[in-house]
């Protein structure tokens, strides 16, 4: 199918509206052929289009600008909040940036890629089937229109909404929890050490190097797959070679939060590695050094002696024998997050802005102006999960003729791995998996002129990929998606419908992302179906699902008006509003109802049960054959226990309302149980 008619599907549903004209232009290029004076009323169609999609981002990022500073005023608000009522509110204001404020970056972000594609496509389009003599200049002076305004769909960039967003929540997480996983890896040097030495298997992601894409994997990273954060910091790998260099390299980590950095020696052997933690000044003495600067030889000396340890020695003295020098470096901004696992834990690390160079002289600077670019982002994830290996061992990358990439895996692989790690392997938006990928290779590909030994991964060929493609396949988009929405079903936390009382049976709300067309007397529904019960309970989900059921037979209509005054509005969006109280009164008032249906049913059926064991042992007392109906009175014995179990569940349930249990309640409840307890006594007694 063509683009022009996938222009439609592959954009935000609801604002398709404000898709350049892509058809409309295409008519008119194919017209100049038979009216070359048409160029002028061309150039004008292109600069109104521009200016069309320009004022309609400008707009919603400046709409989405508003409602996350409302936010932020209202976290502020709650400083003056305590206990239950102040994580309440933080909820309402976490629900409402995972649902409304973080699928509407989302959508902003996927609107201005296709747009991105769009205007490629359509100057492509005009190259291609235009006689005028200028048409390559023609394009020139569209796209120099484009890149001068600040504002315009090339120059937009919405990373700041997306570290606030991130920012924002992360302030509401750190409100109400602790992560024990994180303190393990609290400092960069442990994690690092962890994931460069400790980690046995890997497998490698290359994300397009433009914002939109980096913004839509960081709001995933950080919120819908919600991973967890350790920290963020500029990074740079110093690898030392030698003549001879080497498959597996020796190099030199250094962070920007950190005065220390990692050395780390390839030794060969059972242990392969060595490594050490040294201070900068240190490094920086090491590193002239190695460069042929001699008269520090005795400065080393003095700054290494006393310091060392056994494996520290061994790693300096390694790369001193083996005669290594600085000679390549890699600079990035890499963001690192932890998968807890029950069996191992997996880290991923992002990397962005990543620079490349040979220059001679290297130190620990983080200056890459005379750096060359590498045209990609990069993720990965390394863990000692041995499932982790056999994905990556089946997977098969392949470049194809037209530079896209051909990925095969078996899916049995990669139902084995964590649920979270599965998420971001579907994620054909932003992220591509690449086999073997090496940084290392890839800098003595282009600065040794050394080949890998697999040619389809071949970085010449590597450098001309076009990431891009997948945001053209309809089909991919829309598995997309699919995927967002069951991520944000399947990973919901919203913590204002747990009360401590409720343990498993609490429900909760989930992140999930609302249906694009649903009818306004249906929020009820909505609301039900962006609830999940995060644990497996039975009984729960039974409840969840009765409550779905009934509102569905009864289809509520008219639940509760909303008359409040809020700062800002969109005519294209819901207001800011806190909604979820007035459905959450009734969700709780719909749980307690079914719930007491639950606890009075058993208490009946106990009493029942009760009721014939009593009248049987009192007819076989009356005969006295009890001692005659052994296996009677093992079946009555049976019954005793059960409607003694099931009066007990039914207090036990009743504990699990949201609400405070009534009077009358209790009064049936515990006459009830009372009975039970009295009769099962009298039976166990008559019968023995």
């Amino acid at each position: 199918m063509k683009f022009g008619k996938n222009l439609i599907h592959l954009s935000v549903p609801e604002w398709r509206d404000y898709n350049i004209d892509y058809n409309d232009l295409k008519h008119q290029i194919k017209e100049l052929k038979d009216k070359p004076a048409n160029i002028s009323l061309l150039y004008g169609s292109f600069i109104s289009n521009f200016d069309y999609i320009n004022l309609f981002i400008s707009s919603k990022q400046h709409e989405i600008d508003v409602k996350l500073n409302n936010a932020y005023m209202d976290y502020h608000k709650c400083a003056d909040l305590h206990g239950s009522v102040r994580l309440s509110k933080m909820d309402e204001i976490h629900f409402h940036i995972l649902i409304d404020l973080s699928i509407e970056l989302k959508k902003l972000n996927k609107f201005i890629l296709i747009q991105k594609i769009a205007i490629k496509k359509i100057f492509k389009k005009f190259i291609k089937y235009s006689d005028i003599k200028d048409a390559a200049s023609f394009v020139n002076q569209l796209q120099n229109y484009l890149l001068k305004n600040r504002r315009s769909v090339y120059n937009i960039d919405l990373g700041y909404l997306t570290n606030k967003l991130t920012n924002l929540v992360n302030l509401i997480n750190n409100e109400s929890e602790t992560n024990s996983v994180k303190s393990i890896y609290s400092t960069t040097s442990s994690y690092e050490l962890t994931h460069l030495l400790k980690k046995n298997f890997k497998i490698d992601f290359l994300i397009p190097n433009d914002s939109n894409t980096t913004n839509e994997l960081l709001i995933n990273l950080n919120l819908h797959i919600n991973l967890t954060p350790i920290n963020q910091s500029k990074i740079s790998f110093i690898y030392l070679t030698n003549r001879d260099v080497a498959d597996k390299p020796s190099y030199i980590l250094t962070d920007s939060l950190l005065n220390e950095s990692l050395v780390v020696a390839h030794t060969g052997g059972l242990r392969d590695y060595s490594y050490c933690i040294l201070h900068n000044d240190i490094i920086k003495n090491f590193l002239h050094y190695l460069n042929g600067d001699v008269e520090l030889e005795s400065t080393l000396k003095l700054q290494l002696d006393g310091h060392l340890s056994s494996l520290a020695k061994l790693t300096i003295d390694t790369i001193i024998n083996d005669q290594l020098k600085p000679s390549l470096q890699i600079i990035c901004q890499r963001n690192r997050y932890i998968v807890d696992s029950n069996e191992d834990d997996y880290l991923v690390c992002f990397d962005q802005d990543i620079y490349t160079t040979d220059l001679p002289n290297l130190n620990l600077e983080l200056n890459t102006d005379k750096f060359d670019i590498f045209p990609f982002n990069h993720l990965i994830i390394s863990s000692n999960d041995s499932n982790l290996h056999n994905f990556e061992s089946n997977l098969i990358t392949q470049i194809n003729d037209d530079n896209s990439l051909k990925i095969q895996f078996n899916s049995c692989y990669l139902t084995k791995l964590p649920l979270k790690v599965q998420q971001l392997i579907k994620n054909k938006f932003s992220l591509n998996l690449f086999k073997n990928l090496s940084f290392f290779e890839y800098l003595k590909s282009c600065y040794f002129n050394q080949l890998p030994n697999y040619y389809s991964n071949h970085f010449q060929i590597l450098l001309n990929l076009n990431l891009m493609k997948n945001l053209e396949n309809v089909i991919i988009m829309n598995e997309v998606d699919e995927l967002d929405a069951n991520i944000l079903q399947s990973n919901s936390n919203f913590s204002s419908f747990r009360k401590p009382s409720s343990n498993e049976l609490s429900p909760l709300i989930s992140k999930q992302e609302p249906e694009i067309e649903y009818e306004t007397d249906d929020n009820y529904m909505l609301f039900l179906n962006l609830n999940n019960v995060n644990d497996q309970s039975l009984l729960n989900q039974f409840i969840f699902n009765c409550i779905k059921f009934k509102t569905k037979i009864s289809n509520y209509s008219n639940i509760i008006l909303h008359e409040k005054n809020f700062l800002y509005d969109s005519i294209n969006d819901d207001p800011y509003e806190d909604f979820t109280n007035d459905y959450q009164i009734q969700f709780e008032i719909d749980y307690d109802n079914t719930l007491s249906f639950f606890y009075f049913s058993l208490l009946l059926i106990s009493l029942f049960i009760v009721g014939i064991d009593g009248g049987i042992i009192y007819s076989l007392k009356v005969l006295n054959s009890i001692n005659e109906n052994s296996l009677i009175v093992f079946v009555l014995i049976m019954g005793l226990l059960t409607s003694l179990i099931f009066s007990s569940f039914s207090i036990l349930i009743s504990l699990k309302r949201f609400n405070q249990l009534p009077v009358s309640h209790s009064l049936v409840l515990g006459s009830g149980t009372l009975s039970v307890i009295v009769c099962v006594a009298w039976g166990v007694y008559t019968m023995v």
